[in-house]
């Protein structure tokens, strides 16, 4: 199972009582990897949750790699303890290790598992409901003990020895910053533990660690809130150790560490100033950050949801309340767009619209894509349709799970694992749920687009507008794959024509197209605007929103 770390809040309901069961089967095979992929600094995300506390509350373990390579071979360690202890594991991923690049080894190919099995019934082990409920969580608290014990010797926990007596503890992203921190600060006499099992820490293993290096000082070195530090606590008190556990103190509960960072705090504890000007290097970095022009995230060129987006600000005059929801077009509250007044999670846009729509007379709409509507906005929209909230619910169907490389959904017609399959189209959906306005546009043809949208506004109770455009990569693709054309072919291109551009930028304040420069021209010695051919798709949005018909379609000969 893989989720980011807000998908597990959604997945926690079934899977803690998953942990209360186990996941072997009756005949004593099969584990299960939930794979966690967390984000110090909200890099991606709407927030930046720390999915390890929900290892105590499920009583599940923890593993985190560190490096790719150890990324390969955890999954595997972790799959052979879920098995042999009948219990799910949190495999807990960053940001940082998700996006690393390094050489991986591989091991022989394993065997390849079973598709098909028997279920062998088992009423108490999988009807978890009082007495069972019960006594599972007794078995649970029991197979989390073992794998605390059998921690101590696992391989997936390290220590590098050293014979200074303040040593240090950390885990994931954080022991490649220490490592390079200690060579910053020429301390490679510190002793460090690595966890790789990050709960249940082993007591066993903490106790020789600290007690064999006699440590007087242990700093844990951890991103976010206190995790581990609040474990090794616990530990060093009920173990009776004389050892003082610094975190917190000098590291911040929030965003991403670096080197830098930990060669910082290091240097407050160990006393030891790095061979390097740390100070000086995050100064220069922050004045060359003031003078690069910022990369705001945006739309890919020619992305259906750029147009989509356009004319609802061309029918609403930026005056309307929006719902943003997950998916591409969070980036729609980045300027100069700023069609999103909220994000809070998948169908929230549509569910917090519900409730405005009975506290105010203003034009409600709320966004929203195929894939999420399939996943969790139909019971929103069941909402609307029940409670008559006046609300227009625009979702955008391009095909495919966009925003996470382009995954299958029902309506695109493809299996998860392939096969065609009749979709199952949104429209018929929203019609069988009762909804009165349903109608589905190309976002491509503007001025059909603003008039549906212009109408649906004027209707009273739950509207449908389905904004149905392919996403533009995948077309893209698809063009690749396609035999290509022997001999000239014919090619269209859109291009600003000189001295009737009124530099009004409306192609950028309304589009917000990445085609369009800004340049003067040297014919009509002034400045106009000009499409970068290079990224322009071809979608002919920008001449149908330009106020002054200063776009032109021509076509032209091509010759391979």
């Amino acid at each position: 199972m893989v989720c980011k770390h807000v998908g597990l809040n959604v997945a926690s309901d079934s899977f803690i009582t998953i942990c209360y069961n186990g996941c072997n089967s009756a005949y004593g095979e099969g584990g299960l990897i939930l794979v966690s992929g967390d984000d110090p600094g909200a890099l991606g995300s709407q927030n930046e949750q720390n999915n390890r506390f929900y290892g105590p509350l499920f009583n599940a373990p923890i593993i985190e790699p560190s490096t790719p390579q150890e990324a390969k071979d955890y999954i595997i360690e972790a799959y052979q303890l879920s098995n042999q202890h009948d219990i799910p594991i949190i495999y807990r991923l960053t940001t940082r290790i998700a996006h690393s690049r390094g050489k991986v080894t591989y091991g022989p190919i394993l065997e390849k598992p079973k598709e098909k099995g028997y279920f062998q019934k088992d009423i108490p082990k999988y009807c978890s409901l009082p007495p069972h409920a019960n006594r599972n969580k007794a078995r649970l608290i029991e197979r989390i003990n073992n794998i605390e014990k059998e921690s101590a010797k696992s391989k997936l926990n390290k220590t590098l020895p050293g014979k200074a007596q303040t040593g240090i503890v950390t885990s994931g992203a954080p022991y490649g910053y220490t490592i390079e921190a200690l060579n910053l600060l020429e301390a490679k006499d510190t002793p460090v533990l690595k966890l790789g099992i990050t709960y249940p820490v082993s007591r066993e293993l903490f106790t020789s660690f600290a007690q064999n290096h006699d440590l007087e000082k242990i700093i844990v070195v951890e991103e976010m809130e206190s995790f581990l530090e609040t474990q090794l606590k616990k530990l060093a008190h009920e173990q009776k150790l004389p050892v003082e556990i610094i975190g917190k103190e000098i590291y911040p509960p929030y965003g991403e560490l670096s080197t830098g960072d930990v060669a910082l705090g290091l240097t407050k504890i160990l006393g030891k100033e790095p061979k390097i000007n740390i100070q000086n290097i995050l100064q220069k970095y922050q004045e060359t950050s003031k003078i690069i022009p910022a990369r705001t995230p945006t739309f890919c060129p020619g992305c259906p949801e750029r147009a989509a987006l356009a004319a609802i600000r061309r029918v609403t005059k930026d005056q309307a309340i929006y719902g943003g929801d997950i998916g591409c077009y969070v980036m729609s509250f980045f300027p100069p767009l700023g069609v999103t007044d909220w994000i809070v999670c998948m169908a929230g846009g549509l569910g917090i619209a519900n409730g405005m729509s009975f506290k105010t007379d203003q034009d409600i709409i709320a966004l929203m894509g195929d894939s999420t509507f399939y996943h969790t906005g139909i019971p929103a929209l069941v909402n609307s349709v029940y409670n008559d909230a006046n609300v227009l619910l625009l979702i955008f169907d391009n095909s495919c799970t966009a925003m996470t490389e382009h995954q299958p959904h029902p309506g695109a017609g493809i299996r998860g694992m392939g096969e065609k399959s009749p979709p199952i189209p949104i429209e018929d959906v929203a019609k069988a749920l009762g909804v009165k306005y349903v109608r589905v546009v190309d976002p491509f043809e503007v001025n059909h687009t603003i008039n549906v949208l212009t109408d649906a506004l004027k209707q009273r109770g739950p509207k449908v507008v389905i904004s149905r455009r392919e996403c533009m990569l995948l077309y893209q693709r698809r063009l690749k794959k396609e035999k290509p054309i022997e001999g000239p072919i014919k090619k269209e291109i859109y291009w600003v024509i000189p001295g009737r551009c009124q530099l009004c930028l409306e192609c950028v304040k309304t589009l917000g197209c990445t085609a369009f420069r800004r340049f003067v021209d040297e014919e009509y010695d002034e400045e106009t605007m000009y499409i970068d051919q290079s990224k322009c798709t071809k979608c002919g949005v920008c001449k149908a929103l330009c106020l002054h018909c200063a776009i032109a379609r021509t076509s032209i000969i091509q010759y391979p």
